[in-house]
């Protein structure tokens, strides 16, 4: 084998199958090129990289050329009827157990999720990012002169019984426009749902967020206060799936703080990812900070609680 450091492009390209390639034995079923498989220094199996890029070589193969691999929301559902949850186990280790959802309804495959369990770890070292300051009152100000499709953190956020109830945002576009305007159902049914269906309340964190009508501003930074309405009785991992249902309802808006003028025509979540890195109940505030990671057509904003 020649020294790595004396090949070519077009002899690094002819290895590439080795790590990456796949070839399909059936319909939906594919093999890796190599049967032996590169292991790395201190390893004890395969790279977990040539993994994931097989199964993105093995999927990407049954799409057409033109489309793009994303997301894990794969279809709609039919809101009246039940959808049905089958799990599948991947793996039953002694540290980690995985598993795979997959959502359906009679034979269409809505939503897929494979999930990771830890066996808890309390004495590990932890490091995270220092949270905003909490304040009872601040200097809050826009920041107009941003770069355009790019946001910025908050330095400080009001405490939440500083600040707005969520179902007061609309509060004065529906005191001034006409009951006959679409925009007053729209806007009166949004209202009704925050303040009498979600299970999860939220307030804005930021003080800029909105201008008088409820429109996300741009220049802002985005963050929000979450809880339960409820006593959120129940296991943690019920607590997290609580709040999962909440970021998916606050994640989105979060791109019109960073595009100027932007009037989006349509958006739907999907994809998501979320790590739990400490236990919480869902009956305590929750302070969830949000900033842009990508924009183009689709948009990936992070999130950290």
């Amino acid at each position: 084998m020649k020294d790595g450091i004396t090949l070519t492009p077009e002899e690094w390209d002819e290895r590439i199958p080795s790590f990456a390639g796949v070839r399909q034995t059936s319909f939906c079923e594919f093999e890796s090129v190599a049967k032996e498989h590169f292991v790395p220094v201190m390893g004890k199996s395969v790279f977990g990289g040539s993994l994931i890029a097989q199964s993105m070589e093995s999927a990407s193969k049954t799409v057409p050329r033109h489309m793009e691999l994303h997301g894990k929301f794969l279809d709609r559902a039919n809101v009246n009827d039940y959808i049905h949850y089958f799990v599948k186990k991947l793996r039953d280790g002694r540290s980690y157990v995985s598993r795979r959802v997959d959502a359906m309804q009679g034979t269409t495959l809505l939503f897929t999720a494979t999930m990771s369990f830890q066996m808890p770890e309390p004495d590990q070292p932890q490091f995270f990012a220092p949270p905003p300051k909490i304040v009872m009152d601040g200097d809050f100000k826009l920041q107009l002169n941003i770069q355009e499709g790019q946001n910025f953190l908050p330095k400080e956020v009001l405490a939440p019984e500083k600040c707005m109830l969520s179902y007061k945002r609309y509060e004065h576009l529906l005191s001034t426009i006409p009951k006959d305007d679409p925009m007053y159902a729209m806007c009166a049914k949004w209202t009704d749902d925050q303040r009498h269906v979600y299970p999860v309340e939220y307030r804005p964190a930021v003080p800029t967020m909105y201008d008088k009508n409820g429109h996300l501003q741009y220049g802002t930074s985005v963050a929000y206060w979450v809880r339960s309405r409820g006593n959120s009785p129940g296991s943690i991992n019920f607590q997290r799936a609580m709040l999962a249902f909440q970021t998916d309802q606050l994640l989105l808006v979060n791109m019109q703080s960073s595009i100027r003028s932007l009037v989006p025509s349509m958006m739907a979540s999907l994809d998501h990812t979320m790590w739990f890195h400490n236990d919480f109940t869902m009956k305590d505030w929750l302070l969830m900070v949000i900033q842009e990671g990508v924009f183009r057509y689709d948009t990936n904003p992070a999130s950290r609680l």
